[in-house]
């Protein structure tokens, strides 16, 4: 059976989005409140991921970071790990992309850092950096991308984790946290806000990355892929870790753990469940 053959009937079964190959039932969580939904492991890659998300329009009709209050202060944590990272291999002057970009604010701090970002983002003006956004794509455009939170918010990762990788960057940094065997109550499958849809393992990720040529490699902020044939391909790129002593005083008073940022949480989940309970944001 090849990754575009139908799979057998069987309601325990659905193929899956990234490799095509049989995922089994793992187990069901309810979406925006309203729907009972199947998740599925797949056999091969290993990958999680939800029935195919048929309410990512009502999901992305909600405005502001509700539930997600850590927005702010990961954006901040990741200009100053980016910044110091793309510095010290040599980045300045080459044309960058932040993918799925969202408010544009690391696009923004990027710039006001020196460095070359454009943001881009089809559900959101990104109001940071408008004048710096873009709307179409081209191939060899840019030669660092990244894309901070995105990959998991992918229906058919297949198509735009390759539309991603097809841009043919010599360096893609992203964040998205690997599926190990977390169960039901893991905190990323965050069903209320319906906008999470598919959770990569590692090998996934890497398996993904060598149809394109591209090699996966991990620092302790980023999940990196280095293009074979590209710019960064001979450099230690895992060397630079942490940034300077200013910069890491700087990350550790953003505070993203702080006890007001739990609150905030509870109170911003609360309300928000309650909103959808009414049928606020309903498309």
């Amino acid at each position: 059976m090849t990754a575009r053959d139908p799979l057998p009937r069987d309601d325990n079964v659905s193929p899956c989005r990234l490799c095509g190959k049989p995922a089994r039932h793992a187990f069901n969580r309810v979406i925006l409140e309203r729907y009972d939904t199947p998740y599925w492991e797949c056999s091969a890659c290993g990958s999680l991921q939800t029935s195919p998300p048929h309410w990512l329009e009502e999901a992305y009709a909600f405005r502001g970071v509700h539930i997600d209050v850590e927005q702010a202060s990961r954006g901040v944590r990741n200009w100053i790990c980016l910044a110091h990272y793309l510095r010290a291999y040599g980045v300045t002057r080459e044309r960058c992309l932040d993918f799925g970009g969202s408010s544009g604010l690391l696009a923004r701090l990027m710039r006001d850092s020196g460095f070359d970002f454009y943001c881009f983002d089809p559900y959101e003006m990104p109001r940071y950096a408008d004048y710096f956004s873009v709307g179409e794509l081209q191939p060899n455009e840019y030669s660092v991308i990244t894309a901070f939170e995105v990959f998991e918010h992918f229906p058919d990762p297949r198509s735009d984790l390759g539309r991603v990788l097809q841009l043919g960057a010599d360096l893609v940094v992203f964040t998205t946290l690997p599926y190990a065997g977390q169960g039901p109550d893991w905190d990323y499958l965050v069903p209320a806000s319906g906008q999470h849809v598919f959770f990569y393992t590692e090998k996934a990720l890497e398996g993904f990355g060598r149809q394109f040529g591209y090699t996966l490699r991990k620092t302790r902020a980023f999940h990196l892929y280095v293009r074979d044939d590209g710019a960064f391909a001979q450099a230690g790129l895992c060397a630079v870790e942490i940034p300077p002593a200013s910069a890491g005083a700087l990350l550790g008073a953003t505070c993203w753990d702080s006890a007001a940022t739990k609150q905030d949480t509870q109170y911003v989940r609360d309300r928000f469940l309650a909103e959808i309970r009414s049928g606020a944001g309903k498309a």
